[in-house]
């Protein structure tokens, strides 16, 4: 939850500006271009760009003579660079619907759900309409999760109770928001005082975990109504929950302020990996804000505080891969990894990374680099990962609490990133690939 200054704010929809040129600026000159470039009409700074890093991965090949793929996840040919869309402007401006905490993006992508004091707003991101308001009169609602088939929702509140309430579909025609604000609970959890303060549904929506303010994580058995396991082994608020994305394997994935991943088996009833990331410069341990799995269900990916990626191989006890610092690679010094979204673009997968500076990042996983940043400045830098100041902001590299990036979803039919920022002011960004190959 944060501080009382920082709710209430109004919230803000920003997305690409439509009447900017993408051509502008640029001039014809004379030289030699290749044909290839010359046919799709890119302007010649961003050929002399491709041209020049073309160069260099020719030489990288030539060093490496095709070894090396990067974090281990394979793929070869050539490749095409995300870029973040330039110049943003205002779309949208909404009454005060996220105070922060929990946010989930709808299915349908046209509505979503946050938290906002005490209580789940139910807006639409395209008309700008909060559409209705959930509470639980006499409680007040801590977090919330909602179950992948969107069926379910789950909220935890200050009397140590979990509550189960059948969420409407929002993408039905004719839905009327009434139905939202009266959803009546279908099953209660008690947790004996212990305040829950995370929570997350398994894939196939038949289990539900909590993580509780003392250390515990608890499952539950979502449709028979009861509690089916009680782990102990972190210190602790319990941080982050994320379930294995495989339905069948039944392992859940914890972190806590001991600064731990913990690996439960829910089938053995136990632990089955610990795996303690750690910063590269000062091997001390961190804390981890986010945690993804890639599409093939191999790699898990962590991020925390200490600007750090770590790449942990899934099908093998979760042993450690690699390890890359995010400022190593252009990104603004000091940067600390709030949120990320896995995106498997063509044969070159990706992360876009949200932290503390404000800026948007994408790093490529194969190539190691920051192909493209942009920040709620509304300005964007392409950076091949060799010059950090491209990416610096307007306060030399020192971001205030209020521009910190907190939350990113995709937006899959719209090939968008929505950011929620400190300030709760919320940014739409387009994602294009490059003309031209690299």
């Amino acid at each position: 939850m944060l501080p009382e200054h920082m709710r209430g704010n109004t919230l803000h929809i920003v997305g690409p500006d439509d009447d900017y040129d993408e051509e502008e600026g640029s001039q014809d000159e004379e030289g030699a271009v290749d044909p290839e470039y010359e046919e799709m009409n890119v302007p010649e700074r961003v050929i002399n760009r491709r041209m020049k890093i073309e160069e260099e991965n020719r030489q990288i090949e030539k060093k490496q003579s095709g070894g090396k793929q990067g974090h281990g996840v394979a793929g070869d040919g050539r490749i095409q660079d995300l870029r973040l869309t330039k110049h943003m402007k205002e779309l949208k401006q909404f009454p005060p619907c996220h105070t922060g905490g929990a946010f989930h993006l709808m299915r349908d992508e046209k509505h979503a759900l946050a938290l906002n004091d005490l209580k789940i707003t139910l807006f639409n991101l395209r008309t700008s309409q909060v559409l209705s308001t959930f509470e639980q009169e006499h409680e007040d609602i801590s977090t919330f999760a909602l179950s992948p088939n969107q069926r379910y929702l789950a909220t935890s509140n200050k009397n140590f109770l979990i509550r189960l309430f059948e969420m409407p579909d929002t993408s039905v025609e004719g839905f009327d928001p009434v139905e939202f604000k009266k959803m009546e609970c279908f099953k209660m959890f008690k947790t004996s005082n212990q305040l829950v303060v995370e929570l997350a549904f398994d894939p196939s929506s038949r289990v539900l975990a909590a993580g509780t303010s003392d250390s515990h994580v608890k499952v539950f058995d979502v449709q028979r109504g009861f509690q089916t396991h009680n782990f102990l082994g972190h210190r602790g608020l319990i941080l982050k929950l994320v379930f294995y994305p495989d339905p069948d394997s039944l392992k859940l994935i914890s972190t806590g302020e001991d600064f731990v991943i913990r690996v439960w088996d829910l089938v053995l009833k136990k632990e089955v990996a610990t795996m303690k990331p750690k910063g590269k410069d000062d091997n001390m341990a961190h804390m981890t804000t986010s945690l993804v799995f890639t599409n093939d269900k191999k790699t898990l990916i962590s991020g925390g505080r200490d600007g750090c990626l770590h790449f942990w191989n899934a099908h093998e006890s979760f042993k450690l891969i690699s390890s890359v610092k995010v400022e190593s690679l252009g990104a603004l010094k000091y940067e600390e990894i709030n949120s990320m979204v896995y995106l498997a673009h063509k044969d070159d997968p990706c992360l876009i990374l949200g932290g503390m500076s404000g800026q948007i990042c994408v790093y490529s996983i194969k190539r190691q680099k920051i192909v493209s940043s942009a920040s709620e400045s509304r300005s964007l830098s392409q950076n091949d990962g060799s010059d950090p100041a491209l990416a610096k902001n307007t306060n030399d590299g020192q971001s205030s609490q209020t521009e910190e990036i907190v939350h990113l979803s995709y937006l899959k039919n719209t090939n968008m990133i929505l950011a929620i920022n400190g300030d709760q002011n919320a940014f739409l960004y387009g994602i294009e690939a490059d003309k031209g190959q690299v």
